[in-house]
C-alpha cells in the first residue's frame, strides 16, 4: 500500500473539515499538559484510509511510545467535539522518527554534535551529500565534521546551500 500525503489536495475536503492550523490550536492543550512539542501535523492516506497525523516530541527530540499512547488518548475527545467528528478518519500520535527532517534554523541548532545527512544544491568538496557530526550553524553558515578515510575534516558550508537536511543514525 502506497501512504500519500494530501499536498496537492486542498484540506476542505467537506463543509466539516477543519484547517491543520485550527486542528493545531483544538490539540495544543494537550501537548502542553505532556510537555511536549508538535513536529509535524498533516493528513496521509492510504488506500481508502484518511489519517490525521500528529508527530510530537520532547523538547530533547526524543519519544516514547506510551507518551504517544497518552497523547492520542487526550488529543481524542478534543477532536470528537470539534467539526472533525463527521469526518470517518484515524488518528495517529507517533515520533517524527530518529532520522527526521530538520525544517527550521531552530531545529537545526538544537542539532548541534548530533550526527546529520546534508544534501546540497551545489557540490561541498566535490560531494553533494556529506554525513557527519554537526559542529556549528549560526543561521547562516555551519560546520559539519566528517570522516574522510582515516582523518576527520571541517567542512564549512552556507544555509543556502542546503537542500535537506536529516537527523542520521551513526551505525
Amino acid at each position: 500500500m502506497r501512504k500519500k500525503e494530501w499536498f496537492a489536495t486542498p484540506y476542505l475536503l467537506f463543509k466539516e473539515n477543519m484547517e491543520l492550523k485550527e486542528i493545531e490550536a483544538l490539540i495544543k492543550p494537550a501537548l502542553l499538559k505532556h510537555k511536549v512539542e508538535l513536529a509535524e501535523l498533516k493528513w496521509t492516506q492510504e488506500a481508502s484510509m484518511r489519517i490525521l497525523q500528529c508527530a510530537v516530541m520532547f523538547e530533547d527530540g526524543t519519544m516514547d511510545l506510551d507518551t504517544c499512547t497518552l497523547i492520542a488518548s487526550d488529543i481524542s475527545p478534543l477532536l470528537d467535539e470539534s467539526p472533525l467528528k463527521e469526518m470517518k478518519y484515524f488518528l495517529e500520535v507517533c515520533s517524527p522518527g530518529a532520522e527526521r527532517e530538520l525544517k527550521d534554523d531552530f531545529d537545526i541548532k538544537r542539532s548541534i554534535l548530533k550526527e546529520v545527512r546534508i544534501l546540497f544544491h551545489h557540490p561541498l568538496e566535490k560531494a553533494l551529500e556529506w554525513n557527519g557530526t554537526l559542529m556549528d550553524y549560526d543561521g547562516v553558515t555551519g560546520l559539519l565534521q566528517v570522516q574522510i578515510k582515516a582523518r576527520k575534516k571541517l567542512l564549512k558550508f552556507e544555509k543556502e546551500n542546503i537542500a535537506k537536511i536529516n537527523l542520521a543514525v551513526k551505525i
